[in-house]
């Protein structure tokens, strides 16, 4: 086991600078929900449903949890665009787990799965 955890900490030194921090798990939920919202391309006919799940604490390193996130959203082509260039440069980042799109006319019907770990600096939740 402590083969294991020198391992992850060596990783996670590593990516450090992609992580998020929050305070507790309930803001990590909010800044994930908050960020995913302001990554679409939106104008005025853009409504965006953004799923935020339930944390995931990580038994090896107990301050680093991660979090899924599901946005559904109708986009034009260029919009889509824009918004997948947004979530893959973003920083700290975000891992696109799943993507699904079908055409409706002349806009995509975009279903997007992302995850993110966040080190949370405090144990109140």
């Amino acid at each position: 086991w402590q083969a294991r955890v020198q391992e992850s900490e060596s990783r996670l030194a590593l990516l450090r600078d992609r992580l998020w921090s929050a305070e507790s798990m309930g803001i990590a939920m909010a800044r994930l929900q908050s960020e995913l919202d302001q990554l679409v391309i939106r104008d005025e006919f853009v409504q965006s449903l953004i799923k935020v799940g339930a944390p995931q604490q990580l038994v090896e390193l107990d301050n680093l949890t991660r979090i899924r996130a599901r946005l559904g959203v109708m986009l034009t082509p260029g919009q889509l665009m824009q918004t997948l260039k947004n979530v893959q440069s973003n920083r700290p980042q975000l891992l696109i787990e799943q993507l699904s799109m079908k055409k409706v006319r002349d806009r995509w019907n975009v279903d997007l799965t992302v995850s993110t770990y966040f080190e949370i600096s405090s144990k109140a939740q």
